[in-house]
């Protein structure tokens, strides 16, 4: 910024944008892209541009703002047909499906509205067939493949088709085993033991996860940890272990104080 090197800011913005969304420190990020956006703009930058807005409609959507998430993810594919590089405009469309995968989810949970169930399912399935049409030659061309076969997965699994959910998510667990971020690993490893806890397989259940949660500690990824203590209280009450069963109660409930602080900053932030 001191050597007005704009392009320079952007590619900070955005760096920073990413890391403060995989934390779930929406308000943080909600304040860098905030940053990034006028500058992605004025260089016409189309697809940092797009990037930024994926990331506030994300960090919008965990701080429950569902309408202006659901905006932003409509200002995204506006930016995003103004792509010339149809990589990249798969890419990006992926990410814009992903999210709203990620938002018809939350609105499953939130009203359990089962009409949410197909729209999950259908953006799943959108976001899987944008990264097909990327060149296998493309950078993380693999890596976002798995996910896109993980989300199919888990959206066949909230459909009750365990059989095609098991498929999706073996497909996508042979890719992920392959790259040296093993985030995406753990997210694997723990919708099928979901999976196998949903079908009563308990022990299975429990193995999976206890490879999948220090993984997700390692890399302070909260987004995960807030999915995997649930399940773990569950099992824990369910076999009558109580003392872990709280154990995972106060790490839960720590961690969603701290969740709440931030999101409510972050909605006084997208309020000015």
């Amino acid at each position: 910024k001191e050597e007005g090197d704009k392009k320079g800011m952007l590619i900070a913005a955005i760096f920073r944008s990413e890391i403060y969304s995989n934390r779930m420190d929406t308000n943080s990020c909600l304040k860098s892209v905030e940053e990034g956006l006028p500058v992605a703009e004025e260089l016409k930058s189309y697809s940092d541009w797009a990037a930024l807005l994926q990331y506030k409609a994300k960090s919008l959507i965990q701080a429950n703002n569902f309408d202006d998430a659901r905006s932003c993810c409509s200002k995204a594919l506006k930016v995003i047909n103004l792509i010339d590089d149809k990589n990249i405009v798969h890419f990006r469309k992926y990410y814009l499906y992903d999210n709203l995968t990620y938002y018809s989810t939350l609105l499953v949970k939130k009203d359990n509205d089962k009409n949410y169930k197909d729209s999950i399912l259908y953006f799943a399935l959108k976001s899987y067939s944008e990264i097909s049409k990327v060149s296998d030659k493309f950078p993380y061309k693999n890596p976002t493949l798995g996910q896109a076969l993980q989300n199919v997965g888990k959206a066949y699994e909230m459909q009750k088709n365990y059989k095609e959910a098991d498929k999706y998510y073996s497909s996508a667990e042979k890719i992920q085993i392959k790259e040296n971020d093993k985030r995406f690993l753990a997210n694997i490893y723990l919708l099928r033991g979901n999976l196998k806890f949903d079908l009563g397989k308990d022990q299975e259940a429990l193995k999976y996860w206890n490879k999948s949660l220090p993984i997700f500690k390692k890399y302070k990824f909260t987004e995960g940890l807030l999915l995997i203590y649930p399940k773990m209280i569950e099992y824990y009450k369910k076999v009558g272990d109580s003392k872990m069963e709280v154990y995972y109660l106060e790490k839960n409930m720590h961690l969603k104080d701290s969740l709440a602080t931030i999101n409510q900053s972050a909605l006084i932030t997208q309020g000015k």
